[in-house]
């Protein structure tokens, strides 16, 4: 199990300078720079106004830190991983400070009443600077920067004709349901692969372009693959920030590249089962209402809403358990505190009104204020989190279509906006009330932020056991409150000037989502049903408290709860159910997990519904993760397809074993990862090792001794490579990012401050003939050492 170790330690003074121009604390201009690297700006102030400088301004979770200059104000560069600051100085409180926005952050810095201390230390980095500045000068360093290369359309066909029997049937085209596919087809079996809407590849190619995950270098196989792919397009090894329009590219060439049987629109009608084994599934056309009748061996049920594992009378939950039932702290009712806390900072401050007339209770409640009585912290209850749409935007004029009002629109449905707004008059950043995040090509993936944003909280209710034509309607609700909302924003009188002038120059874009309107067809179901199965993973397998033994996967992220009521409290409106519970290692899934209770069902398998609580499922449930969950599901059926034996036999490490292998599926072809453990020269007192949950692995070596490695590449598959070093985030970087990179006599010049949590190419090598080869990492200062990989070309 990989460990993860959180690190607060302040090593390395790094210079801020705003008056410096040196390029390695400068953002590129090209609208092809993906922002896996964001720079963060802000000043520090006390609280009667006056600036602070020499403050350190700590990275939470990194030894990374920077001073604000004489008038208060600090600029960082860091990956989008990192969601905090720490403010702290001699003399006043330390301040943890959430990342909401990234320019003009203002931190307000309180004395300490317990501290005597007057002053404040500020080193300086004036040297270092002018070194970098004039070794820049000297030497032409390169920033390398990623272009984008739009892929060709692919285009595929939905199946003619139906075979009478399939090996397996896939219920639901997510992302997992076609990597499920994917890795059946390509493994010689035949599949059918049906999409109870016209869209394939779930919220993946719908609008979720900013990749959840937690650790990503927990996530391989097919689901790796796919932001492989993804980097092919935007220059990169990987790219874990997209266009939909791309991302569903890729699954259309899996699609296609597998010849795999599919078809879209249909839902279910019934499903027939013998004694424990489903025989064959009923599905209707939802436009046309003609039935097909599809037989197979075995079933995936890879769908958000859990229809064909609920058809075939598998057990299930719908809503929070509550603490009591698995003895666990973050599952069930929870009220989280404004602004004192993660989770409250989607939480109204207090005396916002709840009814129409402010304070007066029968003139009735505001839109979105739900009538119910707020039961005790830990309560089980029905609620479902809230569901919204990741919103694909743009500011290109070009490229965009602008907000229009809606039919039956409604400004009434924002009044608890205009309200927010009232209550929170120092908050005016776009990004207090929405993750407003910039995908390439100058688009967006806008999520929920704050007490009112894009979730539909309450509407969602009814949605996993609704039928068809109730969901089509929640749709509808949840699709008429977004785009109420974004015409509301750019054209009511009573949105503050800063935020609607920021949203009038976005639109939507006319080259996504053609045949839907350019709108997202896909609704965020972040949770509906889920299974009761022969093991429910719960908040002590996040924690590490509990560690299974049959792990397929790991999950990384936050246990994470959007949430689930508006309320009334204390003649007051709050929001309930938000839960942000981070800090932990990634840790494993169980196989038993994804399989139903063997005397309900013994041949259905269930990558996406599984078998979890509330709360842990909020941190597996992230598109990564079910795209791996989806190759596990697809190889567990192959597998017992080929032993005859019922998925509950099914030998969990061949899993295993087939991931490690053949993880691409392409001939045993697969990465080689050379590490800090794998090089006898860095296991010396020389280097120093250090820790942290960014880091490809729990090992980064770090020497001001050495100022060159070298790695030979050797004693591997033979074979066409492209060789990629790891930029960790580390202080030594920032200090000096210019480096060096020679491979087997090639030499590149790097400023690595554009590359950092990423893999920058050097070159490539062929080991068909050389067998062997060599590559060198210079510095004049240092030498950072994580991770070289070793990526197959084929041909």
């Amino acid at each position: 199990m990989l460990r993860v170790i959180k690190l607060f330690t302040v090593v390395t003074f790094l210079s801020t300078s705003l008056g410096s121009t040196s390029s390695a604390f400068a953002l590129p201009t090209s609208s092809n720079f993906m922002f896996q690297v964001r720079e963060v700006k802000g000043s520090v102030k006390d609280k009667h106004g006056n600036v602070l400088k020499g403050i350190a301004i700590n990275v939470k979770g990194s030894d990374l830190f920077v001073y604000t200059n004489d008038r208060g104000e600090f600029r960082i560069k860091l990956p989008t991983e990192f969601e905090s600051l720490v403010a702290e100085a001699p003399g006043y409180q330390k301040q943890d400070i959430r990342i909401t926005g990234f320019e003009n952050m203002e931190i307000i810095l309180v004395k300490d009443p317990n501290s005597n201390s007057k002053t404040i230390s500020v080193a300086t980095t004036a040297a270092v600077h002018s070194a970098n500045s004039k070794k820049k000068k000297n030497v032409d360093y390169n920033s390398h920067s990623k272009q984008i290369k739009a892929s060709k359309p692919v285009d595929i066909a939905e199946a003619k004709f139906i075979k009478p029997v399939y090996d397996v049937c896939i219920y639901g085209a997510t992302s997992a349901g076609v990597v499920a596919a994917y890795t059946i087809a390509k493994q010689g079996k035949s599949v059918l692969l049906i999409a109870n809407t016209e869209h394939i590849g779930g919220l993946s190619s719908g609008g979720l372009g900013q990749t959840d995950i937690g650790n990503k270098h927990v996530i391989k196989g097919i689901s790796r693959d796919f932001y492989r792919r993804l980097g092919n397009v935007y220059g990169s090894l990987e790219s874990w920030q997209f266009e939909p329009k791309e991302a569903l590219n890729v699954f259309k060439h899996y699609i296609k590249d597998a010849n795999i049987d599919y078809v879209t629109n249909y839902t279910i009608d019934h499903v027939n089962k013998e004694n424990n084994e489903i025989k064959s599934l009923v599905i209707k056309n939802n436009d046309k209402g003609k039935a097909n009748t599809i037989a197979a061996k075995r079933f995936v049920d890879a769908s958000y809403e859990g229809d064909l594992m609920a058809a075939a009378n598998v057990s299930y939950v719908v809503g929070r358990e509550g603490n009591e039932k698995y003895k666990e702290s973050y599952n069930g009712v929870y009220m989280p505190k404004y602004r004192a806390e993660s989770s409250g900072y989607h939480q109204f401050p207090d005396h916002v009104s709840p009814y129409k007339v402010a304070n007066d209770p029968s003139s009735g409640l505001v839109f979105g204020v739900q009538n119910a009585v707020l039961q005790p912290n830990g309560a089980a209850d029905k609620s479902m989190q809230a569901y919204n749409f990741r919103l694909t935007l743009t500011d290109s004029v070009e490229n965009q279509i602008p907000f229009s009002r809606p039919v039956g629109y409604d400004s009434t449905k924002y009044e608890l906006l205009v309200r927010l707004f009232a209550a929170q008059p120092n908050l005016r950043e776009i990004n207090d009330y929405f993750i407003w995040s910039k995908m390439p090509n100058r688009k967006t993936d806008v999520n929920n932020r704050g007490a009112f944003s894009t979730d539909f909280i309450g509407a969602n209710h009814s949605y996993p056991e609704a039928s068809p034509e109730e969901r089509k309607k929640i749709f509808n609700d949840h699709l008429a409150y977004t785009q109420g909302m974004l015409y509301f924003y750019a054209t009511d009188s009573r949105v503050p000037k800063q935020l609607q002038e920021y949203v009038k120059k976005w639109g939507y874009p006319k080259d996504e989502f053609i045949d839907n309107h350019n709108f997202t067809p896909q609704l965020y179901v972040r949770e509906a049903r889920r299974m009761i199965g022969d093991y429910v993973m719960t908040e002590h397998n996040c924690l590490g408290k509990e560690v299974v033994n049959d792990g397929v996967a790991y999950a990384a992220y936050t246990m994470d709860s959007h949430n689930t009521q508006r309320l009334i409290v204390d003649g007051m409106v709050k929001n309930e159910g938000n839960v942000e519970i981070g800090g932990f290692s990634p840790y494993p899934i169980s196989y038993r997990s994804l399989l139903p209770k063997r005397h309900e069902v013994s041949n259905l398998i269930v990558p996406v519904c599984m078998s979890a609580s509330h709360i842990a499922y909020g941190s597996i449930r992230m598109e990564p993760v079910f795209m791996l969950l989806g190759q596990v599901a697809g190889l567990a059926s192959v597998i017992s397809l080929e032993e005859n034996k019922g998925l509950h036999d099914v030998d969990y490490s061949l899993i295993n074993a087939s991931l490690e292998e053949d993880p691409y599926i392409q001939n045993g072809f697969k990465d080689i990862i050379i590490d800090t453990k794998s090089l006898k020269t860095i296991n010396t007192g020389e280097w120093t090792k250090k820790n942290h949950k960014i880091y490809f692995s729990n090992e980064l070596a770090v020497s001001t001794k050495p100022k060159k490695l070298t790695v030979d590449i050797d004693h591997v598959k033979p074979a066409k490579y492209k060789v990629y070093y790891f930029v960790p985030v580390v202080s030594e970087i920032y200090k000096d990012p210019f480096y060096t990179l020679t491979l087997n006599g090639k030499k590149v010049n790097v400023d690595f401050m554009d590359h950092l949590n990423d893999w920058f190419l050097v070159g490539e090598v062929d080991l068909r003939t050389k067998g062997k080869g060599k590559l060198t990492i210079e510095n004049d200062s240092h030498t950072v050492f994580n991770a070289v990989q070793l990526v197959p070309v084929i041909d």
